[in-house]
């Protein structure tokens, strides 16, 4: 059983426009809360330079404010560079399953169910793998007998053909073989009728 495009796992963009939507969602909105911060931090220190009446809690509020303005942006800087990588490589994680789910479907929308999905340490969705893979093994599972099934009905007919080559005409032949036809036959229906294609 084949597994679909291992290779597609390497990049580190699997679906770029999923993958850069999230990242910028996840970068905008560190950008509101870091903005929040921002005014917890500053507000109070510029409200304490506007009233600031003595020199000394003047000058001490104003150093204040500029150390924190050399220091803080800086690293609000940073901290989204690394937001940012760190949202990609946790959407990587997630699109990579999603990736491989849809190659799955694809295959079985194409009639091939020799797809088995094998995620990576850490990624998302292994509950759905297992449910995916689950229903692939029954679907091949089902066909297999279908095949068996057709199969010893196409021998069945096949003996009876083989049979009446030969003149074997009599009553006991020719019931015994349409009875071993019969039987075949309603062995495949039941077969087929484990598959439900209508909603009751």
């Amino acid at each position: 059983m084949k597994d679909n495009a291992p290779d597609q796992r390497k990049k580190k963009f699997i679906d770029r426009e999923i993958q850069g939507r999230l990242a910028i969602t996840v970068v905008r909105n560190a950008l509101v809360y870091l903005f929040l911060l921002a005014l917890f931090i500053f507000v109070p220190l510029a409200i304490r330079l506007n009233d600031g009446d003595s020199g000394p809690e003047l000058h001490e509020a104003a150093n204040a404010f500029l150390a924190l303005h050399e220091h803080f942006w800086p690293a609000i800087l940073l901290l989204l560079i690394v937001i940012g990588i760190h949202s990609i490589r946790v959407s990587h994680r997630m699109v990579g399953p999603v990736y491989r789910f849809k190659e799955t479907l694809k295959g079985i929308q194409n009639n091939d169910l020799s797809y088995t999905i094998n995620l990576r340490d850490g990624d998302f969705f292994v509950d759905l793998m297992d449910e995916i893979n689950k229903m692939t093994l029954s679907l091949r599972s089902g066909l297999q007998e279908l095949k068996d099934k057709e199969g010893e009905m196409r021998h069945a007919i096949a003996d009876l053909n083989a049979k009446l080559d030969k003149g074997e005409r009599s009553t006991e032949v020719l019931k015994a073989s349409t009875l071993l036809i019969g039987q075949t036959e309603e062995a495949l229906r039941h077969s087929i009728e484990k598959f439900q294609l209508d909603k009751k």
